[in-house]
């Protein structure tokens, strides 16, 4: 695929989860669409990413469950 001076190498890739777990147990690295920059826009090729301990607890389900507890102020009014 190339629009002007922009060619694509390689198909992008992207790592997705469909369920809750251990990251190396539930994602998976998959081919992604590739999208053609658009007028102004750049393209710009990443090699690698982090991931934040933040992500690894969305990724293994921590916070799923809502809190039942209800929110009241301690103060006195």
């Amino acid at each position: 695929m190339s629009a002007g001076n922009w060619t694509l190498t390689r198909m992008p890739k992207k790592a997705v989860h469909e369920r809750y777990g251990h990251a190396r147990d539930v994602l998976r690295v998959v081919d992604a669409p590739a999208e053609m920059p658009a007028a102004g826009e750049v393209v710009v090729r990443m090699e690698a990413a982090a991931m934040h301990i933040a992500d690894l607890r969305t990724i293994a389900g921590a916070g799923r469950q809502a809190s039942a507890r209800q929110r009241t102020s301690s103060r006195k009014v």
